[in-house]
């Protein structure tokens, strides 16, 4: 097993910078907040969002909202808003469908749009599928130039999951990339989705956003209040299409609290994030917390990872000491859980840093944080894990059974993970069973019997269990271990 350990914090800093040709974009402006197509040459009505997203669509003239005029592709109209309060509200009654690149900015001169359902309506708010994929421009500038969709200055409640099948998760906003067309881009800026839901049947995902394939998500100083999935990510479903996994960054964010937190029937109560052996991406940071989120009967309280490829997670805060605050799993891993095989390339892994986990509570094993590899291979790099700096305090898994269960903070559950604990502190956490902070036990279906751990520099005070381990619980061989 390897024991190569750098220390090297991974900072990821993405800058996207995108040249649309030389035709000038257009703003168009909505000021009726009517959910109507009437294409009224005396524009007695006024341009609605309907017809404002029809325009940008470049789906034919509209003589109720200005006309760009451009064709090919390779502009991005602005949606702006002349509303006044109480005005300011959209009741939608069907699905938005959205097929070129548009920002659609809710600023609305400090009256904020809220986009809502319309009395006794269920449906999906923003439908993307494949966008841009009737371009028939330069494929290699198309790849430079990704398509986006922006969203700034909104609040987007009440969107139910009923919608086009074709689309997996996502409420408020679904964007699938089949492969059909370039790399997509959605951003959310000073965003709230708040009570969106996906709850119409069994193995409904993603209570506010649903990405598939090749899509990077953008997400800064945005809220994600009181989603709902029946299945897997309360507020955010991302999974591959095309054997390409999406790209997840998210700034500044708060996902549970005001209304309540997410919640998902299964896995992840915030967030589910599948990645493959080559692409797939996590990135949380600055100031971002997750508060009260909760997988009702599986992993992964806050988020769920299968087969990450990399995850990076900085100046985040999990759970609080104020009641509701935790965030709780049904099974394992209130906060965070990470199951499968893990890609192991050079570059991946799993990097926490200056992050804090308080309260969290799993019904099973790892209150804070859960490492699982069912199914990794038996002879490969580790794939590495590194804590850096950070805070594990009041976690609680609550299995009081079986000898791989506990782990108040922490479950180790597979050699093939190489877990590195640097200059962190793990206190008052608590285990039913066994490793009232960290528990590190093989696994199940793996020859190679030696679990890889290294603590460097860490507190570890305080922590119990009720079985066996109070601080740190071995139930297989450690091919290392430093404290």
């Amino acid at each position: 097993m390897s024991s190569h350990y750098t220390g090297l914090k991974v900072v990821i800093t993405c800058v996207f910078l995108f040249a649309f040709g030389n035709a000038a974009a257009a703003t168009i402006t909505v000021n009726s907040n009517l959910d109507v197509v009437i294409n009224d040459p005396g524009n007695s009505v006024g341009c609605t969002l309907r017809e404002a997203i029809l325009e940008a669509n470049q789906e034919g003239a509209n003589n109720d909202c200005a006309d760009d005029g451009v064709t090919g592709n390779t502009e991005v109209d602005s949606i702006v808003f002349n509303l006044a309060p109480p005005n300011n509200v959209i009741a939608l009654g069907s699905s938005l469908t959205i097929k070129d690149s548009v920002v659609i900015d809710g600023a609305n001169g400090g009256n904020g749009i809220i986009i809502e359902p319309g009395t006794g309506v269920s449906t999906r708010f923003f439908s993307i599928i494949d966008l841009g994929s009737a371009y028939t421009g330069n494929p290699a500038a198309r790849r430079q130039n990704p398509d986006q969709i922006t969203f700034q200055n909104l609040t987007i409640r009440g969107a139910s999951g009923a919608g086009s099948a074709a689309l997996d998760g996502g409420s408020a906003i679904s964007l699938l990339n089949t492969g059909v067309s370039s790399q997509q881009m959605l951003s959310l800026t000073a965003v709230v989705l708040e009570s969106n839901s996906n709850m119409d049947t069994a193995g409904d995902d993603g209570g506010a956003i649903g990405i598939t394939g090749d899509v990077i998500l953008n997400i800064s100083d945005s809220q994600f209040y009181d989603n709902s999935a029946s299945d897997a990510g309360g507020a955010i479903h991302a999974v591959p299409a095309g054997g390409i996994a999406p790209q997840v960054m998210i700034s500044g964010a708060t996902f549970g609290s005001a209304g309540s937190g997410n919640t998902a029937g299964i896995v992840g109560g915030a967030i589910y994030l599948e990645g493959t052996a080559s692409s797939g991406l996590l990135d949380i940071s600055n100031g971002s917390r997750f508060i009260g989120n909760a997988s009702t009967n599986s992993d992964g309280g806050a988020i769920r990872l299968l087969t990450p490829r990399v995850v990076n997670i900085d100046d985040t805060t999990f759970g609080g000491l104020t009641a509701n605050e935790e965030n709780s799993a049904g099974a394992d891993g209130g906060a965070i859980a990470v199951t499968g095989a893990p890609a192991v390339a050079a570059g991946h892994g799993i990097t926490i840093s200056d992050s804090q986990f308080i309260g969290n509570s799993a019904a099973g094993s790892a209150g804070a944080l859960d490492l699982v590899g069912a199914n990794a291979p038996t002879v490969a790099p580790d794939y590495p894990v590194n804590i850096i700096n950070s805070s594990f305090v009041s976690n609680t898994s609550n299995n009081p059974t079986g000898a791989q269960q506990g782990g108040g903070a922490i479950r180790q559950l597979h050699p093939n993970y190489l877990v590195t604990i640097d200059s962190s502190t793990f206190k008052t956490n608590v285990a039913k069973h066994s490793g009232g902070a960290i528990l590190c036990s093989q696994g199940s279906g793996d020859g190679d019997s030696d679990v890889d751990l290294r603590i460097v520099n860490s507190t570890l005070s305080g922590n119990q269990a009720d079985s066996a381990a109070g601080g740190l619980g071995v139930v297989t061989a450690l091919s290392l271990i430093h404290i």
